[in-house]
């Protein structure tokens, strides 16, 4: 009612205060009368009247002023600080700052034992929840930037630790993914060389299928290795993660502090948006192999694998090194489709491959280069060596017996080898290519299951 009728706090405080002195006077005449015993003569007078109202009004005016310089100084320190808040909050949200942590006197400073200082204490842990929870969104919006630059796991991984460990006292860091047939594997790790035990391994899984956060602190912390020395952290803590039934993770903290529950609160938020940025991960990568792999053998398609060969075509003209290139046949391979069928063809393609598969490094090329031809390059290898590798392949198929269906099948392939070296300027990956395709023929036509290659070894050239 008050507020309708006087349409400010401060002219209703004004007006009650102002009223009350006005009473205050005129009951000091009565009171001046009958317990102080003045003549009434002189009490009730017009002059003694008037200055006990004056007196009463000074004093209702007084104590306005007091009110209005203590305590409505701090409101309006109050409305200043809200005021200055609420701007840094707009000029982040028009971009203008780029953090509200930029607001540099938010706070209100008063030490006061009453209902204003318990207001003082309310508006300054609200103003620490207000930047706390900017604080957290700013990490986040900085979050989905890196977690956006790279759908590859490898480097989703590096980019979510990699952010973690920067906004946390982290002195090291680990990112386990684990498969749903419980296999465990490091994606990335960054300041720390750890062994995975057996008993650790089960720790980590059970962590990560329990979905539960575990925290290990000083006397439960095990002295781990940091680069070239040793160290026992004060806490290490292991933060589950997953965005289904099948994938998970764990990620590991090894920190010089205690982390407080805000803290481990935006690891969480964090883990669960990086869990959906690894869903798509996932999804690219399956879409990837999809497209890189040879349905049938697990190998290399001919179309990435001859991407692969041209990558490392050029890393060997780069380094001035060698590179090697087999080509594979079945002898034959008509033959067991005409007598076993299709299948047993197939099956025959397939166990090759594994072969190849079995005897090649990672970071060879492998692929089908076409119907039940197959293509190998090595990298940093010279021709004896390749064509070594080539016969033991060659030995191993002839010496094999595959059993399909109860029906064992016996093959032999031929096989021909041919190289790139740093003074070839000139010659091509089809060049390459056509020499290996070149030794054979020269293979097959010399009676089969053999490998042919010329004596120019890389390295003496």
């Amino acid at each position: 009612m008050g507020k309708r009728f006087f349409g400010s706090i401060v002219k209703e405080s004004a007006f009650y205060m102002l009223f009350s002195g006005l009473l205050m006077g005129l009951a000091f005449i009565p009171i001046s009368r009958f317990f102080i015993g003045l003549p009434a003569e002189r009490v009730f007078s017009f002059e003694y009247g008037l200055i006990c109202i004056g007196a009463g009004l000074f004093v209702g005016t007084f104590s306005f002023l007091v009110i209005r310089i203590v305590i409505l100084k701090r409101l309006n320190d109050f409305s200043s600080k809200i005021e200055g808040i609420t701007n840094n909050i707009l000029n982040y949200k028009k971009g203008n700052i780029k953090r509200i942590d930029e607001c540099k006197d938010c706070y209100v400073q008063l030490f006061s034992d009453d209902v204003i200082g318990r207001l003082t204490e309310r508006y300054n842990s609200l103003v620490r929840v207000i930047r706390s929870l900017f604080w957290q969104y700013e990490r986040m919006d900085e979050f989905f930037s890196r977690l956006n630059k790279s759908l590859e796991l490898e480097n989703l991984d590096k980019n979510m630790a990699e952010f973690i460990f920067d906004i946390t006292p982290a002195i090291a860091i680990e990112v386990y993914h684990i498969s749903k047939q419980e296999e465990l594997a490091v994606g990335y790790s960054k300041g720390i060389h750890t062994q995975i035990t057996e008993g650790k391994k089960q720790s980590l899984i059970d962590i990560a299928l329990d979905k539960r956060v575990v925290s290990l602190k000083d006397a439960e912390v095990e002295i781990v290795e940091f680069g070239t020395g040793k160290i026992k952290p004060l806490e290490v803590v292991y933060l589950p993660f997953s965005n289904d039934s099948t994938d998970y993770g764990v990620l590991v903290l090894y920190l010089k502090r205690y982390l407080n529950t805000e803290e481990i609160a935006l690891i969480k938020r964090l883990l669960n948006e990086y869990a959906l940025a690894l869903k798509s991960s996932l999804a690219y990568q399956k879409m990837q192999d999809m497209a890189a792999i040879d349905e049938l053998t697990g190998i290399y398609n001919r179309r990435f694998g001859l991407k692969r060969l041209t990558e490392e075509y050029q890393r060997a003209k780069r380094q001035k090194g060698c590179l090697c290139v087999i080509m594979f046949d079945i002898d034959h391979f008509k033959r067991v489709n005409d007598t076993y069928g299709h299948q047993a063809g197939d099956f025959i393609l397939s166990s090759f491959a594994n072969i190849l598969k079995d005897n090649f490094r990672a970071e060879d090329v492998v692929m089908r280069y076409g119907g039940e031809e197959f293509l190998c390059a090595i990298n940093d290898a010279t021709i004896n060596n390749s064509y070594e590798r080539a016969e033991n392949i060659r030995k191993k198929v002839k010496e094999s017996v595959f059993t399909w269906k109860e029906i064992n099948i016996t093959i032999t392939v031929s096989c021909g080898v041919s190289t790139y070296k740093a003074t070839d300027k000139d010659k091509t990956i089809e060049t390459i290519i056509k020499e290996a395709d070149d030794r054979l023929y020269i293979a097959k036509n010399s009676g089969r299951n053999r490998c042919v290659y010329s004596n120019i070894n890389c390295l003496t050239e």
